[in-house]
């Protein structure tokens, strides 16, 4: 079953952890979060990375989490 738009294998993307020039190849092999954020400097970003990463901290069974937010 395939969940993600095509643009995924397709669209070239850039990041300083990004292993392939696509998103895909990057994700990993098991049920995954993906968040696109805005930008990363405003508040509501910042409590929503915070409050991301104290569940995923204290539940052991939440999936891997990939943020993604542009550049600027």
């Amino acid at each position: 079953m395939k969940f993600l738009p095509e643009s995924f294998e397709t669209r070239e993307a850039v990041g300083i952890h990004l292993r392939s020039k696509t998103i895909l190849p990057c994700l990993p092999p098991r049920l995954s979060l993906l968040v696109f954020l805005r930008h990363s400097g405003c508040i509501f970003s910042r409590e929503a990375i915070a409050d991301l990463k104290e569940i995923f901290e204290t539940c052991l069974s939440f999936p891997p989490i990939l943020f993604f937010f542009r550049e600027t």
